[in-house]
């Protein structure tokens, strides 16, 4: 486990007025820079920490319109369920894709999935063709086949993180808890602070990650990735996420939050690349945080068809025929 190298300035998340208190010894305490940013980081890693169980539905819209025309959106529909042992839940999953071509011929599609886990390594799934198994070997094999969301990198991660390689499932944001002169913070009047990390190659500045964070919620407003162009040196916005959160049962849970992503894609007639945007916007309704969740909604028998996954979606309990 990582330790501080010097004392830091803890931002604990018990309750409104205690956050307030400590927003105010923010503001009119001298804090150094570095282990303010630290203790930033290290409040928000404790609320991520701190969503143990949880019901949750949210819609995901992406949508990308490429130089040449084509117009991509996906609407994905999801319902996250996990018990305080984290190695049982259900994940249903319904996505309507559609595709607007200028040169080739649109066309859509329809999915719907549910899946069904405990701590066996196998996986029980159900789609439009039946029902079957999927072996995972770990936690993180899991999130990446299942295409789970990283609760756990709010903040720190474009949502949703799938983990698609290994080396992304390094949690890197833990060493940003030991205060660094590469990382400092900076307090914006009265409600807000501004935390920037840079890395560096070969004494030259390569990426930059600006946050905002409201001192009275203690969490991110917003996220932004630089890159640095390396011959000319100029600074190229590359992400931007934006938060909404609320607070249940004594934890910070997103509501909304939006990514825009720089993307660049090569003329087909000229040659030249041209810029445009990849967003994803996603909406959360929590159902309950941190609450006992009703050991019907894993009844891997009352679920036999995509009629089935649509009523769990919509928050139904399953059906049992009887």
């Amino acid at each position: 486990m990582l330790r501080p190298a010097v004392p830091l300035f803890i931002l604990t998340l018990c309750t409104l007025s205690a956050s307030e208190l400590l927003a105010q010894r923010i503001v009119h305490e001298a804090i150094d820079e570095k282990v303010l940013a630290a203790s930033l980081f290290t409040g928000l890693i404790e609320n991520n920490l701190a969503l143990k169980s949880f019901d949750v539905t949210y819609v995901t819209e992406m949508t990308s319109l490429r130089p040449d025309g084509d117009l991509t959106i996906e609407q994905v529909k999801s319902r996250l369920v996990r018990t305080s042992e984290a190695s049982n839940l259900v994940l249903a999953r319904m996505s309507v894709f559609e595709r607007v071509s200028e040169k080739e011929e649109s066309h859509s599609r329809l999915s719907a999935v549910a899946f069904y886990c405990d701590a066996s390594p196998l996986v029980r799934v159900i789609n439009h063709r039946g029902r079957g198994l999927l072996k995972v070997n770990d936690a993180a094999d899991r999130r990446w086949k299942l295409g789970l969301p990283g609760f756990h990198s709010l903040g720190f991660i474009s949502f949703p993180h799938h983990a698609a390689v290994l080396s992304v499932e390094d949690p890197y944001w833990r060493k940003l808890t030991i205060p660094d002169t590469d990382t400092k913070a900076t307090v914006q009047g009265s409600r807000d602070a501004i935390v920037i990390r840079t890395s560096y190659a070969d004494d030259s500045p390569r990426i930059q990650v600006a946050w905002n964070f409201n001192l009275e919620t203690l969490m991110p407003k917003k996220r932004t990735s630089y890159f640095f162009h390396t011959e000319t040196g100029e600074r190229h916005v590359k992400e931007v996420e934006d938060y909404q959160w609320a607070e249940r049962s004594g934890v910070f849970v997103p509501v909304r939050i939006r990514c825009e992503v720089k993307q660049m894609a090569r003329d087909v007639d000229s040659g030249d690349l041209l810029p445009y945007s990849e967003i994803v916007d996603t909406r959360f309704t929590w159902q309950s945080v941190n609450e006992d969740i009703p050991d019907i909604v894993f009844d891997w028998k009352s679920t036999k068809s995509v009629n089935d996954i649509q009523r769990i979606l919509k928050g139904e309990l399953p059906d049992d025929g009887s």
